[in-house]
C-alpha cells in the first residue's frame, strides 16, 4: 500500500497510529517522491491529526504539493488564503490557487471562484462572471456551484431568470445532501414557483433540511403545515425518513472544515 494513503488509515484507526504514520509521510515529503504525502502533510498540520497543529507549516506543505501540480493541495491553499484560517487572508493569492485547479478540472475551485465574484471578494462583483463560474461548477458535478447557480437562476442574477432551471439545479444539489438546497426546495414547493405547488413534498423538504442542519427550515415547515392534513404530514414525514442523500464526489472540502466555507 503506498504510504501516501497510510495517513487516512490513521485518522480511522486512530491517534496511536497516526503518530507512527505521520513521520514515515514526513520522511517521504521531505525527499519530495509524492506529493500525495506532501498533502497529506498539510492536512495533518492544518487539522492538529497526529501531529501538532501549525497552519504556516500546513500552508508550506500544501505549497509544494500544489507545485507539482497536486489539485487537493491548490484547493486546500484557496480555502486557508480565503477564509484566513489562523493565517492573514490573501485574497489575490486564492484565487490565484483556485484558478490553478479549476483549470486542471476541478469543480469545488470553480464554484469558489464563482463565489468571491458574487460577493465581491478579492475581485470586482460580478454576477455575469459569478454565474458563469458556477456553470463551470455545476457541469463538473459540483453540487455547491448547482445550488448557487440554482438561485442565480431563481433570482436572475447573472442569467435569465428561469424558475424551472433553478428548481432543477437545486434538486440536484438537495439530493446531494446540501441543507440550504433543500430549503430552497421546499420553499419552491410550497409557492408553488418552477414546480406545481406541493405542501407534501414542501414538508419533505423542509424536514430533510431541518435535519441536515438548516436553521431556517424550521421555521418555514412550521408555516407550511398549518395547511396540511395529518394524513400528508405523515406522508412527509415518511418519505424524508427514507431519505438517502447522495454526496458529489467533486465536494473537496473536508468535513471538520465545512463551518468555515
Amino acid at each position: 500500500m503506498p504510504i501516501a494513503s497510510n495517513y487516512l488509515i490513521a485518522k480511522v484507526v486512530g491517534l496511536a497510529v497516526a503518530l507512527i504514520v505521520v513521520p514515515a509521510l514526513l520522511a517521504v515529503a521531505q525527499r519530495n517522491e509524492m506529493s500525495a504525502a506532501q498533502f497529506d502533510v498539510g492536512y495533518a498540520y492544518q487539522t492538529g491529526e497526529g501531529i501538532r497543529k501549525d497552519p504556516a507549516a500546513a500552508i508550506g506543505w500544501y505549497r509544494r504539493a500544489a507545485q507539482a501540480g497536486n489539485v487537493g493541495a491548490q484547493f486546500m491553499l484557496g480555502f486557508m488564503y480565503r477564509t484566513g484560517e489562523e493565517i492573514t487572508p490573501d485574497h489575490a493569492e486564492a484565487l490565484k490557487w483556485y484558478r490553478k485547479a479549476a483549470e486542471a478540472g476541478d469543480g469545488a475551485s470553480a464554484s469558489e471562484i464563482g463565489a468571491m465574484y458574487e460577493h465581491g471578494v478579492g475581485v470586482i462583483a460580478d454576477s455575469r462572471e459569478a454565474a458563469r463560474w458556477y456553470k463551470i461548477a455545476a457541469d463538473r458535478g459540483e453540487d455547491n456551484g448547482a445550488a448557487n447557480l440554482g438561485r442565480c437562476y431563481r433570482d436572475g442574477r447573472g442569467v435569465p431568470q428561469d424558475d424551472r432551471e433553478a428548481v432543477r439545479l437545486l434538486r440536484i444539489a438537495a439530493e446531494a445532501g446540501d441543507a440550504a438546497a433543500q430549503s430552497d426546495l421546499g420553499v419552491a414547493y410550497g409557492r408553488g414557483r418552477g414546480v406545481g405547488r406541493d405542501e407534501v413534498q414542501a414538508c419533505k423538504w423542509f424536514t430533510i433540511a431541518i435535519n441536515s442542519g438548516d436553521r431556517d427550515a424550521q421555521t418555514n415547515r412550521t408555516f407550511v403545515v398549518k395547511r396540511m392534513t395529518a394524513q400528508q404530514i405523515a406522508q412527509a414525514e415518511r418519505e424524508a425518513k427514507e431519505f438517502v442523500p447522495k454526496p458529489n464526489s467533486q465536494s473537496r472540502l473536508p468535513a471538520s472544515l465545512q463551518r468555515t466555507r
